[in-house]
């Protein structure tokens, strides 16, 4: 949906659509937004919402860590290149496999699997026997937004959706009928299909003009 939305906009069409004005929910705003932001950001498999960098792994070293943490959403992809090598996708599997496999975290090896360890690192096994180069495909955030940024992507491009996210989360702190939450839902959901389906209909559009 095309409107011309910005911050100040979404901030009131929730006060207006939740018929709330107290102050214990006008000062939650801010915290519906960033939630229905990075609901959107999850839900929607959009190519605006994915990005890649790379990090060294040098040799003997299995924690690395992740680049663009202050962007990265979620990390969908790891992909390793031996100096001289071929490029290899690491398999991921979680911290308990890596520990119990590699027990020995200096074990070395050409890089097979990763695992996430906290918000900013992840753990390779077995650890690379030459400095090698990780790269990370990941899920981003567009800049946030705020009174100093008060537009984006979601606010230009998905308002609809955006707007659904946010007051879903509005409506679980307002405490309204569970009517009212699922009507949110309800519309969020339609609105996240049309993107998806938008998205294809562009990436099937590209596929025919190479070919």
């Amino acid at each position: 949906m095309s409107i011309a939305a910005t911050y100040a906009t979404l901030k009131q069409d929730i006060q207006d659509w939740l018929e709330n004005d107290a102050s214990e929910f006008t000062d939650e705003i801010d915290t519906f937004i960033d939630l229905g932001e990075l609901r959107v950001h999850k839900d929607a498999d959009l190519a605006i919402f994915r990005g890649t960098d790379t990090a060294t792994a040098s040799a003997g070293n299995h924690t690395i860590t992740i680049p663009a943490t202050d962007e990265v959403i979620a990390i969908r992809d790891v992909r390793s290149l031996p100096s001289g090598g071929t490029t290899i996708g690491l398999i991921k599997k979680d911290e308990s496999f890596i520990r119990e496999f590699w027990p020995v975290a200096a074990t070395q090896g050409t890089p097979r699997f990763w695992a996430p360890l906290d918000t900013v690192s992840i753990l390779i096994a077995p650890a690379a026997n030459a400095s090698t180069t990780l790269t990370f495909y990941y899920t981003k955030r567009l800049s946030p937004l705020s009174a100093s940024n008060t537009t984006n992507y979601l606010t230009t491009d998905c308002y609809d959706a955006l707007l659904y996210a946010c007051l879903i989360e509005a409506a679980a702190f307002n405490k309204n009928e569970d009517v009212d939450h699922t009507i949110f839902n309800t519309k969020y959901q339609e609105a996240i299909g049309r993107l998806l389906s938008e998205e294809q209909r562009i990436n099937s559009d590209r596929t025919r003009r190479r070919s």
